[in-house]
Formats: structure tokens, sequence, C-alpha cells
């Protein structure tokens, strides 16, 4: 159920950019001073924090967990080894790739920040908001092929497909 729990917590990751890029063109209307904006996600964390920590009972679900674990590690009996070489290098090859996905992410949205003010006339919360409402409605149904085809196959058609946007892009 990996890719569909990833799915799962980009959704939840692009809901919390649409709520920043919300209060973002509420409060920070001259674009100068983002303080307000720093100030009220701030707040709004810590009672989201404190909503959870008064309502979900951590320590009583990690010792049910590890009492779980510990009666499946008894019967399976888990040996401890080296990590393959092609395992390894398969390894690494996607954390690679996650980094530099994410290099060019956030350079091509910073840099559309600076176009859509400059270009477009427009502010870049908007056209960004877009975009994450986008990808909100793209992640369920990645997460269910990725499950149905691979995660590795799924990976580097988004690459791909990634890789078409940003040169179409430079363009």
């Amino acid at each position: 159920l990996r890719s569909k729990a990833n799915a799962v917590i980009n959704l939840m990751g692009c809901a919390g950019g649409i709520i920043a890029l919300g209060f973002m063109s509420f409060l920070a209307v001259d674009y100068q001073s983002y303080t307000l904006t720093f100030v009220v996600l701030g707040v709004l964390m810590l009672v989201a924090l404190a909503i959870f920590m008064f309502t979900v009972n951590e320590p009583k679900m990690v010792a049910e967990m590890q009492a779980v674990n510990t009666e499946e590690e008894e019967e399976t009996k888990i040996e401890k080894t080296k990590m393959p070489a092609d395992v390894k290098k398969s390894f690494i090859l996607i954390l690679l790739s996650v980094v530099f996905w994410y290099m060019a992410y956030n350079a091509a949205t910073s840099k559309f920040s600076v176009y859509a003010s400059t270009v477009l006339d427009t502010g870049f919360t908007m056209p960004l908001m877009i975009a994450q409402g986008a990808a909100i409605v793209s992640y369920i149904p990645i997460g269910i092929l990725s499950s149905k085809y691979g995660r590795k196959k799924l990976v580097i058609v988004g690459v791909l497909i990634l890789l078409l946007a940003f040169l179409m892009g430079s363009f």
C-alpha cells in the first residue's frame, strides 16, 4: 500500500500548499511583507498540532504496534543482510531522482512566480493554486496506477513527462 499512502501524503502536502497560497493572496497583498502570513500560518499549525496531541493517543498506538511487531518477529525471525549491489544502486538512483526532481520543481515554481508577476502582470498565487489543485486530482489515480503497473515504471513515466514539460517551458 506504499504507493497509495504516498499519494495521500502528497495530497495532504498540496492541500497545505493551497491553504498557504490562499493566505498569501489575502494577507500579503503588497508582496513585500509576509510577516502576517507567517504568523497566521504558524498559529494555524500550532492549533493543528494541539488538536493532534489531544485527540491521538500516540504512546498507546506505539505500544500496540510494538506488541504486534514483536509477535511477528518471533514468528518470522527476519535476518538482517547487506543490501545487494543492484538494489543499492537502484536505491541511490531513486534518491537522486527525488532530489533532482524537487530541485527542478522548486526552481521552476520560483522562476514562475517572477514570470507571472512581471510578464503576465498577475499575482503568482492563483496559477500556483491551480497547479496544486491539478496535482491533487492526479495523486490518487497515480497511486492506483503505480500499484497496478509498478512504482518504477510510473516514476520513469513521470520523469519523462516532467522533462518534456520543462523542455517545453524553456521555449
